[in-house]
This record gives C-alpha cells, sequence and structure tokens, in this order.
C-alpha cells in the first residue's frame, strides 16, 4: 500500500473519531436539554401550585404577604403585594437541573378585588324597610316608644313580626307606625299603642300580614367583605369609618363591647358573638355622616342588649335575641332573627338603613370577589 493510501487510511480514521465524538457530543447536549426541559416543568407545577395559593388566600383575606413552600421535587417563593383593591402576585419555581444548575419558572398575575360599592343596591333588602322587624315574638311592656327622623316624606316607624305581637304595661307612649304580626296579637294594641304619623282614614293600625323573609347570618360567610378583623374588642374612642362607597368593613370573631365612640364615617361591624351597649354609652359620628340614612351598622351572630342611658344612632341585626331597656335611644333600625324585647323607657328614632351596609345581602355572599385582570408566565 502507497504513502499516500496509509495517509489517507489515518485521516479517515481521525475524521471518524472526530465525528464519533461529535455525535456523541450532540447527544448528550440534546439528551440534557430533554432533561432540563422536563426539569423546567417541574419547577412550572411548582410555581402554579405556588400561585394557586395565592390566590386562595386573596380570596380569603386581601393582604400582602410572602411564603415559601414544596411541591414535587421542587420549591416555590410566593410574594403577594397589594395596594388598594389591586394585588401583584409572582410565584417562582425553582429546581436543580441535569446541569447542575436552578430551572426557575416565574408565573405573574395581577388582581382586582371587587368592592362593596361595586354591588351596591339602590335600595335595602324588603327585611329592613321596617323600624323594627324580628322573626320570632315580638314583645312590648313598660314604655316603649317609636318616633321618626327623617327630612319630610311619608315615613312612618313601622314594626313587624313573623310571630305573635305581644303589647302590655301601663304606659302611654305611642309608636308612630303600623304593627304588622304573622302569628298572632294580644294585649293593648289595637290603635292604641300604634299611631302612624301618615295613615288613610280608616287603615287599622294594627293587622295580621304575611311573614318576612329573613336571611340567616353568619359572619364567617362574609370575611371577604372585610378591611380589618379583630377578635373580641370594646369599642370607644374615636373611631375612622370609610366612605359610602367604600365602607370601612370589621369582622369582630368573638364579641364587641361598646361604649362611648365617636365613629366618622361608614362603618359595618360583622361581630360572631354577642352585642353589649350599656351603661352611659354614647354611639355616633361627630357629623352624623349619613344624612338621612345610618350610616354605621352592629350585626351580630349571637344576642344583641342594649341597656342603661345608652343613645346609639345605628342600623342592627342579630341572629340572637334583641333586648332594649332601661333609657336607652336608638335612631336608626332593628333587624333579628329571633326574639325582640322592648321593656322600660326606650325609644326609638326611625332611621332609615343604608344600603351601602347591607350589601352583603344584597350581593351574592358565596360568590368570588377577587379577579385576575392580567397573567403573564415564563
Amino acid at each position: 500500500m502507497g504513502k499516500a493510501a496509509l495517509i489517507a487510511i489515518a485521516a479517515f480514521g481521525a475524521m471518524s473519531t472526530v465525528y464519533s465524538n461529535s455525535s456523541k457530543s450532540g447527544m448528550l447536549r440534546a439528551s440534557e436539554r430533554v432533561a432540563n426541559l422536563q426539569y423546567e416543568t417541574i419547577a412550572r407545577s411548582a410555581a402554579v401550585n405556588g400561585f394557586n395559593l395565592a390566590k386562595q388566600a386573596l380570596s380569603e383575606s386581601f393582604a400582602s404577604r410572602t411564603f415559601k413552600g414544596r411541591f414535587d421535587r421542587a420549591t416555590y417563593g410566593v410574594e403577594i403585594s397589594v395596594s388598594g383593591n389591586r394585588a401583584v402576585v409572582v410565584s417562582v419555581g425553582d429546581v436543580p437541573n441535569a446541569s447542575g444548575d436552578d430551572s426557575s419558572y416565574r408565573l405573574r398575575g395581577e388582581f382586582l378585588r371587587e368592592t362593596l360599592a361595586a354591588q351596591m343596591a339602590d335600595e335595602v333588602p324588603p327585611f329592613m324597610n321596617y323600624a323594627l322587624m324580628s322573626e320570632d315574638d315580638l314583645r312590648i311592656s313598660g314604655n316603649a316608644a317609636s318616633a321618626t327622623v327623617h327630612a319630610g316624606g311619608d315615613l312612618n316607624a313601622n314594626f313587624h313580626t313573623n310571630g305573635d305581637l305581644e303589647v302590655n304595661g301601663k304606659g302611654n307612649e305611642r309608636i308612630h307606625g303600623f304593627g304588622t304580626y304573622a302569628g298572632s296579637a294580644s294585649g293593648k294594641h289595637r290603635d292604641t299603642k300604634f299611631q302612624p304619623d301618615n295613615a288613610e282614614p280608616g287603615d287599622p293600625h294594627t293587622e295580621q300580614a304575611a311573614a318576612v323573609v329573613i336571611p340567616p347570618y353568619n359572619a364567617s360567610e362574609y370575611t371577604r367583605f372585610a378591611t380589618t378583623s379583630s377578635s373580641s374588642m370594646t369599642l370607644s374612642g374615636s373611631f375612622a369609618g370609610g366612605t359610602r362607597d367604600e365602607p370601612k368593613i370589621v369582622l369582630v370573631n368573638g364579641d364587641l363591647n361598646v361604649g362611648n365612640v365617636t365613629i366618622d364615617g361608614y362603618v359595618a361591624f360583622l361581630v360572631t358573638g354577642d352585642i353589649e351597649i350599656n351603661g352611659n354609652a354614647r354611639v355616633g359620628s361627630s357629623g352624623f355622616s349619613g344624612g338621612d340614612e345610618s350610616s354605621i351598622a352592629f350585626y351580630s351572630g349571637g344576642d344583641i342588649d342594649m341597656k342603661g342611658n345608652t343613645e346609639v344612632w345605628a342600623q342592627v341585626y342579630s341572629e340572637g335575641d334583641f333586648d332594649i331597656g332601661g333609657g336607652a335611644d336608638l335612631y336608626g333600625s332593628v333587624t333579628t332573627r329571633s326574639e325582640a324585647k322592648l321593656h322600660g323607657n326606650p325609644e326609638f328614632h326611625y332611621r332609615e338603613a343604608s344600603p351601602a351596609l347591607t350589601t352583603i345581602w344584597n350581593g351574592t355572599p358565596g360568590g368570588t370577589t377577587v379577579h385576575m385582570t392580567n397573567f403573564f408566565e415564563r
């Protein structure tokens, strides 16, 4: 074999080795890319898991926070940044890849919280169109009275019970509205205790009427509306509310004891337990910002008791009993899904309830109020 042939054979062998090594290197890189893509998929799954947890957290409490966790073989880190009714969520998943580096995947979403104002109705629900509404019996004794606080119009301080109406006692004070009941009536009620200011001649002042549906109250269903929360608390001093379009919603996980307090603006207290308003408590706003409607609401999952020489400007709702006695004055309205008891010398000064503070019933409490408006992933 000639020298040239030997050189050609050697060159061919060298080229084969180079091509073989190159091919193997290419296959390794391709295999590495496939493996890294698989790791990226794992990192994305972790990021998605963190992102979903963030969405759930925002639906429960619209607040800034950070948290970390593990999912499959990867880790995730989440940052929620809240400003007003908007939130930005960034979730990053990480996992070590085949190259010895970290494979990362990033999700970013923007969210908008639907506020109470977005669901505000023009009117309050029907069961809050009364000075006093009770699901069970309404018992009036002593010298309980009622009037209206309203700038003109034909407003009466009407009382209604889905149970029995019972009027006793020797008091001469009158209720300036109609009295209606779904059950039966007894005592001094016919055309004496109830004296509406606006009535047509011959209209009965008390009569039987159809029951009015009062929806149940469960504060835990309305946590999504809360702008702040607290355990059992005592309310006194001064308190800053919100605007009519953006009222402050305070969730109280426990009982609420109310003392002397000045509240500026619109606020609703969603209380899981009882509400006590006793002694010489004064509850109102410095300028009574609600005008002809209430600007303060007390909603209780238990009982509401008003005793002593209290003066309260508010619309109130109790899942349990409502009891008012002594020389208590209420400027507002009352709804109870249990029994209402009026005794002593209390007075109702009927002010219409505000739809700005009844949206938990006007809207859809079980629905979603946090919506994603923008999304990006890499």
